[in-house]
């Protein structure tokens, strides 16, 4: 058995005075602000019992626009907004940030925030800051312009673009500035997470950067501590997103699933290749887009694959010389032994159902002819043509394409349930 290095995070809860508590001004409050009662650093201790301390201090950041003002033709969102706040809060508090929410704000209010957080948060020079931003976003002009494109992230109290450019121009906020607060920011490591339309459209300034799969000790090693700006955004430069899309449940699912080269923490590099090349299995035609500033090659460690209490993590550090490894239920799912594509036809039929209906009753078919197996629907299509006999008559055709799985595999690791050296 090879050895590997177990990698323990010391995510320092303190219950005191608060005598480390940072004090951060803010022109316009947040809506929430996680308790200022303990420490949010992170620290890694190794096998070899040396520790090292990763952040003094880590943020998060929240922007949520949903309520668009009435008569402004945009589209309120306060359900997903509250869904999407709601899972990120959790995820990243399990995680030791200490995160801050905004809600709502008007054209000034957003431009006041944006210039606070990054004038607080944006010189953290051991810290690491984690900044989402959900809502509207537009893109004015076209390539043909002499100018160009102009990409905005959309306060709530925007006017219509198609009514008043130059108003709407006013009020938006340019999304090339948050390449520029990235690019004058010193904190260490500070990722990205953009759900609005065309957010893709801050790529093009930044380097696109790649996924290699970073070897186990990685996180210790010297090419991480170098300074890291990251960006992930739900849609291309040139795409609409849904309001109730698949990118923010994604990324706090990535949170907890991209960790590739299974060393028990996620980075941005691993939460971006995550979201980027799973995104679009899930919502076919949603183009995630990713980057990075400049040629920086640090890595934005983003927390441990399952958040523990200090006592628990204490605990997997002793057992770790106790239990062997194997392979169990309880570690969670590597992948799949087996994998089987197919597809079903519906064959031409009058109108009155569409092609998730049928294809959502022929994965229940197949889930009761097969129970060990697991059964995704990976692809949708409709095909229609119009018959005459003699009055016209329209006919449908539905396919779709199916992945089966089973003989799960599991994550190899050290546990009770391996029983005991």
């Amino acid at each position: 058995m090879l050895a590997r290095s177990f990698f323990v995070a010391a995510l320092l809860f303190f219950q005191t005075e608060c005598g480390f508590c940072q004090n951060f001004t803010w022109q316009i409050k947040p809506a929430y602000s996680t308790r200022e009662d303990k420490s949010f650093s992170l620290e890694l201790t190794d096998d070899q019992n040396s520790k090292r301390s990763m952040y003094s201090d880590s943020r998060a950041v929240l922007i949520m626009e949903a309520r668009y003002e009435e008569g402004s033709n945009w589209t309120p969102v306060v359900e997903p907004a509250k869904e999407n706040e709601q899972i990120l809060l959790k995820a990243l508090e399990a995680r030791g940030f200490h995160v801050d929410i905004w809600r709502d704000l008007k054209s000034a209010e957003l431009k006041t925030v944006l210039a606070d957080v990054f004038s607080n948060y944006g010189n953290l020079p051991d810290g690491r800051l984690f900044f989402y931003y959900f809502g509207h976003g537009y893109t004015l002009g076209s390539p043909a312009d002499s100018n160009g494109t102009r990409t905005f992230i959309v306060p709530v109290d925007s006017p219509d673009p198609h009514l008043d450019a130059n108003a709407f121009r006013s009020k938006a906020f340019y999304i090339s500035q948050l390449a520029e607060y990235a690019k004058q920011a010193t904190t260490k490591h500070i990722f990205f997470a953009l759900e609005a339309c065309r957010a893709g459209a801050i790529i093009a300034s930044l380097g696109a950067g790649g996924f290699p799969v970073a070897p186990k000790g990685y996180l210790l090693s010297p090419e991480l501590q170098n300074p890291a700006r990251q960006f992930l955004t739900a849609g291309s430069a040139e795409q609409d997103i849904p309001a109730k899309g698949e990118f923010t449940s994604m990324l706090v699912e990535g949170l907890a699933a991209a960790d590739f080269n299974e060393d028990g923490y996620v980075t941005g590099t691993e939460l971006m290749q995550f979201v980027f090349t799973r995104l679009p299995q899930r919502a076919p035609g949603q183009k995630p887009e990713y980057g990075k500033v400049g040629s920086q090659d640090g890595d934005t460690i983003l927390g441990p694959v399952n958040p523990q209490t200090h006592v628990e993590i204490q605990n997997a550090a002793i057992q770790s010389t106790q239990f062997p490894f194997c392979r169990h239920p309880d570690h969670g799912l590597e992948g799949w032994s087996n994998s089987q594509p197919w597809s079903a036809d519906s064959d031409w039929r009058g109108g009155g159902s569409d092609p998730l209906s049928f294809c959502n009753s022929q994965k229940v078919q197949r889930e009761r002819a097969f129970p060990e197996r697991n059964v995704t629907l990976v692809k949708t299509s409709e095909d229609h043509r119009a018959t005459y006999n003699p009055f016209k008559h329209d006919e449908y055709r539905y396919t779709c394409q199916f992945l089966d799985q089973w003989g799960p595999i599991y994550k190899e690791a050290r546990s009770a349930s391996c029983g005991h050296l």
